[in-house]
């Protein structure tokens, strides 16, 4: 069974009735899975909570009257596109192929809240779910790290009056200004993109 999260994640759920928000609330907490739901009726309040803090987890009754499934896969898709997405059943027993239809809508599993089987798969697909949610957020959060000491970095090197260069596999692909005035070369562009061992002299290649 997948590690329970170390902080409580947010659970944005749709259904007719407070009780399925509750229920499932209950079961992933006694799990060990420290959640917070909350619970909604309508889309236009399901927007509403998408737009001023986007949850970890959103789960969906197929019998929301005031906002069918459709809608709401098409309302994620626009506002918040990884979110995860996982819709929830009325069918006392249903069918791979009716998992197979809601994860082509959009949906990442189709869950329901009946039997224990039911509910212990529930609890390993939000799991799942939620762990795979919050490593996409370290990732983006890694990457505009690694972009800004990218940028900053280049700053470093293009204002510096030392002559530096760099070489992946003998290809020049980055040179700054002092380097290439170094050469004799206008601008730094020019040196990018040609082998290393053309600036050498011949004799000592």
């Amino acid at each position: 069974m997948p590690a329970s999260l170390p902080q409580a994640a947010t659970l944005l759920i749709l259904s007719p009735g407070e009780e399925t928000a509750r229920r499932i609330e209950s079961h992933l907490r006694g799990a060990g899975q420290p959640v917070r739901a909350i619970w909604v009726t309508d889309l236009e309040d399901f927007e509403e909570v998408l737009r001023r803090r986007p949850p970890d987890l959103v789960l969906c009754a197929e019998d929301a009257p005031l906002a069918g499934p459709k809608d709401v896969l098409k309302l994620c898709t626009r506002l918040a596109p990884d979110l995860p997405i996982l819709m929830i059943t009325t069918a006392q027993n249903f069918t791979p192929a009716d998992t197979a239809a809601a994860v082509k809508a959009g949906a990442r599993d189709l869950v329901a809240l009946g039997n224990p089987h039911q509910l212990n798969h529930l609890e390993l697909v939000c799991a799942r779910e939620l762990a795979a949610h919050q490593r996409l957020r370290e990732l983006r959060n890694a990457r505009a790290r690694l972009a800004d000491f990218e940028a900053r970095y280049k700053q470093i090197m293009a204002e510096t009056g030392d002559a530096v260069f760099h070489v992946q596999e003998g290809i020049i692909v980055y040179a700054n200004d002092a380097f290439a005035s170094l050469l004799g070369y206008s601008s730094p562009v020019q040196l990018e993109g040609n082998p290393m061992m053309d600036l050498v002299a011949p004799d000592n290649q």
